[in-house]
């Protein structure tokens, strides 16, 4: 039977210690081949950084077995597990004064010899890592001269330049802004079909998992459930993170959303689900339900919306004029202008 190149089997991770060892998560089965994205979610706490260490053997499993290309991570020897398992981690990395290239040619360690010097093809592998991690004009520029961002970038290509069929990342977006995470996962997504690497990350970003992992593996405080993103987002399975509050995925947008109570007082018309949840939202968020008096909002467009009380007609021509109109009727008994 052909191994998957990563696989679990039963597995129990936590910690050893006295009197008793500490489980924080059994049963665990999972797979990943190479050409596959496995994104890891779950509350703080839950297990996510210490499945990490145990499949990269940093933390002995208490039960079961991690198997990378059939053999144990727990009986691999550190040199052949480097060979096999490259990591990026959260932390930023103390470089000192190495450039973006040196930081990247440290990958290159567990392949050159005593003194690590470099070969003509190690500097090749080098230039080609920072290429595809899209950092080579930064070759020569100082690490602490680098944005987030492209020290972030500068760390997967030394992941790369490792040449590992895995490649495991804890919260590689944890210090990006919105278009680093975004750029961040589109290019680990992209070198799981160009590389055919198997890559394994953590992340709380779970509007970008969905849409990019492969794989999503759900950590709860019931164990961990995996599958295909679409899978477990029409199972309902992602509303387990925001159990207990008003939370809920919407899979329509990919993200968390809370249920706007705009209010009995209040009736609203909008053909557009897309402004007619804005609208929604925005009069939740501002409380506005004036006691005893009915409101009908008609909204054509974002610019184009009627506000109808008191027997009166406003028009607005945004959402923020329609707040303003709503308050201003509120505040005092005066007839308002249009906004």
């Amino acid at each position: 039977m052909e191994h998957k190149l990563i696989c679990a089997n039963k597995l129990t991770i936590g910690y050893h210690s006295r009197p008793a060892d500490r489980a924080v998560m059994s049963g665990l089965n999972f797979s990943l081949d190479g050409g596959q994205m496995a994104c890891i979610v779950g509350a703080n706490g839950i297990g996510k950084s210490t499945l990490l260490r145990t499949v990269i053997g940093a933390q002995p499993a208490l039960q079961g077995s991690v198997r990378i290309r059939g053999v144990d991570v727990g009986r691999m020897h550190a040199r052949s597990l480097s060979r096999l398992v490259s990591i990026v981690l959260t932390h930023k990395t103390m470089t000192g004064g190495l450039t973006a290239a040196e930081v990247v040619a440290l990958g290159r360690t567990p392949h050159t010899g005593f003194w690590g010097r470099l070969t003509s093809a190690d500097r090749r592998i080098v230039e080609r890592s920072m290429a595809l991690a899209g950092i080579d004009r930064k070759a020569a520029s100082p690490m602490a001269e680098l944005s987030d961002g492209e020290r972030q970038k500068v760390m997967i290509a030394k992941a790369l330049a490792q040449e590992c069929p895995v490649m495991i990342l804890d919260e590689p977006t944890a210090f990006l802004d919105t278009a680093g995470r975004i750029e961040t996962m589109q290019l680990l997504h992209r070198l799981t079909r160009t590389e055919r690497k198997a890559i394994m990350l953590t992340t709380h970003d779970v509007g970008l998992a969905t849409r990019l992992a492969d794989r999503l593996w759900l950590m709860t405080p019931g164990g961990m459930t995996c599958g295909v993103p679409e899978d477990l987002i029409a199972r309902g399975a992602l509303d387990s993170l925001t159990a207990g509050t008003s939370i809920r995925f919407d899979a329509a947008s990919g993200t968390f959303e809370t249920t706007p109570d705009i209010g009995a007082g209040i009736s609203l018309h909008c053909p557009d689900a897309t402004l007619k949840r804005l609208i929604m939202t925005a009069l939740s968020r501002n409380d506005i339900d004036r006691a005893g008096t009915d409101i009908r909002i008609e909204a054509q467009s974002a610019t184009s919306i009627s506000v109808l009380t008191d027997g009166q007609r406003h028009q607005c021509t945004s959402i923020g004029r329609m707040l303003d109109c709503l308050s201003a009727q509120a505040a005092a008994d005066g007839e308002p202008e249009d906004f």
